[in-house]
């Protein structure tokens, strides 16, 4: 599933964007989905920390990520995969 956590397109936003991305990470590994491919940069506040503590697949992190900004993420646990 392609998760845009910026919310930057289509006119999309939510009053509450950690509650809402949190609860669809949730329901997607309680649906067994494979992966998120999640698209955020790195600038905070952040959204992809609440949906890899909520999703248990594979996580894959996307947007303007340097190799070295993508193996950090990848050491800390926050991202399975960068792309």
């Amino acid at each position: 599933v392609h998760l845009n956590l910026r919310m930057d397109s289509h006119s999309m936003g939510d009053s509450d964007p950690a509650a809402l991305f949190g609860h669809v990470a949730s329901e997607l590994s309680r649906r067994k989905i494979a992966f998120i491919f999640a698209r955020e940069s790195l600038v905070a506040p952040r959204l992809s920390p609440i949906v890899r503590k909520a999703f248990d697949g594979v996580l894959i992190a996307n947007d303007s990520i340097t190799p070295a900004e993508g193996a950090n993420l990848i050491a800390n646990g926050e991202a399975d995969a960068v792309s």
